[in-house]
């Protein structure tokens, strides 16, 4: 468990049994994988606010991008100094 919200949704991250690490969403009995439609590797979920919007990180070939996510919409959020 990475992160819970004031309405118990929980966002976390685990290992599949190719010891893989994917993230997830766990919401009124649900659990959900959350993967951002732009990564090729890795999406990790760091928090949720009390929206349900959540933060985090994913992988491509240019190197390691942050996330905002809410409702299914993923907004590529990138420092650039």
């Amino acid at each position: 468990m990475t992160a819970v919200n004031d309405a118990g949704s929980v966002v976390g991250s685990y290992k599949t049994s190719n010891d893989r690490m994917r993230s997830f969403l766990y919401s009124s009995g649900v659990f959900t994988t959350i993967v951002d439609p732009s990564a090729t590797g890795v999406t990790g979920v760091w928090g949720i606010n009390n929206a349900g919007a959540m933060v985090g990180y994913f992988d491509d070939a240019t190197g390691r991008h942050g996330f905002l996510d809410e409702g299914g919409t993923f907004t590529t959020l990138d420092y650039h100094p």
